[in-house]
């Protein structure tokens, strides 16, 4: 077990929110675990809360909020993005312990005037679990309209996409979560928004949560930063209201704390009650994976052994083993911020991690601070930051801008060529030489870049618009730059007067 106990690092001005008694040490430790991990990122600013048993023992901000260098707070509100779903799940599992709803209800029975043929045998228990056989791609809908219809035409749009698996196969959307805080909204009778702020924001005492962005701004919501090409800079990501619960929840990371003691206390923040204890062990079962069940996705968290935390353990009988700790998590991965949150439900200790910057390129290397913390927490060292993505992924900006530079290098040396070519006269067999072939092979080089990113992507246009804006503007400027000179190149051939024809240099005679 972890020893029991962080203290809260207070910022000046700034009243505790729990207290513990801290082993030596420990305090030191994190805030330079932290400041390392923010410096070898650029991270301008970030959030970190601590729980262990039922109090937030450490909660501090460090760096900035915005351009005003307005300084981050353990009360300072980030866009949690996927996170959201915890959230919801909570939600939707209230609402099937009043009764007002079964986890075996299908759409078919609970919106059958919305639900297309496929989605009607989409049952609750599906959508909690990314099972429900609809794609990543299909939870990827843009939309600003912040019209008060936005999460219903969301959820028409996806209740009527042809599911792409079978049911009952795991693929994790946005989706199932978009359309489960619909069904709340349904069941409930309110908006999702004053649901969860009665329901779930209120007995967790969340008081600094929510599902407005002007409320958010007005709390002092985080300015959002991306690298681009590697320079940090602000970029304000589009709020979608039609996207909610599944990505688009804010929160601060005390707030976010108060979720992870009910989760960690059965169901009990205090002397609220959120869910019944037989509630909360269902939001922790996975949905095993036939090549390990003991992981999985259960219901709003991924559940998997932490390894790398694996610890020497003594029973009492005296004989030593090695011992994993399991793990209940989820991570947010938006267009310029990055969060996560890690359980360990037997150590009763929980990590929430809020920063205000991403790189969807390369987002592993912005989900690795919550679980250093743990790492910390439970006396090992935190494992290195290395980005898990392909080699392609690692590098794409770097690729992006050689494909660029190349293409300019290619259109040069094109451009010599053809102030050449243009000084003789074109026959049969060199219009096919000089026109037609450059003319395919651009046209195949655009295709082979456009397909390059999009499978790269698995995202929409829009979509890879907002996530990692510089390499999508690098693939526009080389498509213009290769269909530019392609078009030129033609014109200029078909277009210009032909030179004087010399007679052929087979027939010549010489004196």
């Amino acid at each position: 077990m972890v020893p029991v106990g962080l203290a809260l690092i207070l910022l000046p001005g700034i009243p505790a929110v729990a207290a513990g008694p801290l082993p030596s040490g420990w305090e030191d430790e994190i805030v330079e675990y932290v400041n390392v991990e923010m410096a070898e990122l650029d991270i301008p600013g970030a959030a970190v809360a601590i729980v262990q048993d039922s109090e937030v023992v450490f909660a501090q901000g460090f760096g900035v909020a915005n351009p005003n260098g307005d300084p981050v707070t353990e009360e300072t509100p980030f866009p949690i993005a996927s996170m959201s779903k915890s959230l919801t799940a909570v939600a939707v599992m209230q609402l099937v312990e009043s009764g007002a709803l079964a986890l075996e209800d299908s759409l078919g029975s609970l919106i059958p005037e919305l639900a297309a043929a496929d989605a009607r045998a989409v049952t609750v228990r599906h959508l909690l679990a990314h099972t429900s056989g609809w794609t990543e791609q299909d939870g990827l809908w843009i939309d600003q309209d912040p019209g008060p219809d936005a999460l219903e035409r969301n959820v028409r749009r996806i209740v009527n996409t042809p599911l792409d698996h079978s049911i009952g196969e795991f693929e994790y959307s946005n989706a199932n979560y978009d359309v489960l805080g619909y069904l709340v909204e349904r069941i409930s009778g309110e908006p999702f928004g004053d649901y969860m702020a009665e329901h779930v924001f209120g007995p967790l005492q969340m008081t600094r949560t929510f599902t407005s962005e002007d409320e958010a701004q007005t709390a002092g919501l985080v300015t959002g930063y991306y690298p681009y090409f590697g320079i940090v800079r602000p970029m304000r990501s589009e709020f979608l209201p039609g996207r909610v619960p599944s990505a688009w929840i804010m929160a601060s990371a005390e707030d976010l704390s108060h979720a992870l003691i009910a989760h960690l206390n059965e169901g009990r923040y205090g002397d609220a009650t959120l869910l019944s204890p037989g509630g909360m062990r269902r939001l922790h079962q996975p949905n095993a994976y036939p090549d390990d069940p003991c992981c999985g996705y259960a219901m709003g968290l991924w559940v998997f052994p932490l390894y790398g935390a694996d610890r020497l353990v003594e029973d009492e009988k005296g004989f030593t083993r090695y011992e994993v700790p399991m793990a209940l998590e989820h991570t947010g991965s938006g267009p310029s911020a990055a969060s996560g949150i890690i359980m360990l439900p037997e150590e009763k200790i929980g990590v929430v991690v809020l920063l205000n910057i991403n790189d969807e390129s390369v987002p592993s290397l912005y989900h690795n601070m919550h679980r250093g913390i743990a790492h910390i927490l439970l006396d090992v060292p935190p494992r290195p930051t290395v980005a898990s993505e392909s080699l392609l992924a690692r590098n794409g900006k770097l690729v992006a801008l050689i494909m660029l530079a190349g293409f300019l290098l290619r259109t040069g040396f094109s451009a010599m060529r053809v102030k050449r070519v243009m000084r003789i006269t074109p026959r049969p067999a060199t219009a096919l030489r000089t026109l037609v072939v450059p003319l395919a092979i651009d046209l195949a080089l655009v295709g082979f870049v456009w397909w390059l990113l999009l499978s790269q992507a698995n995202a929409p246009l829009a979509s890879i618009r907002r996530a990692v804006p510089d390499i999508l503007w690098t693939f526009v400027a080389s498509t213009v730059v290769v269909v530019g000179w392609a078009v030129t190149r033609t014109v200029l051939l078909l277009t210009s007067p032909l030179p004087v024809e010399y007679p052929d240099p087979v027939h010549r005679t010489t004196s």
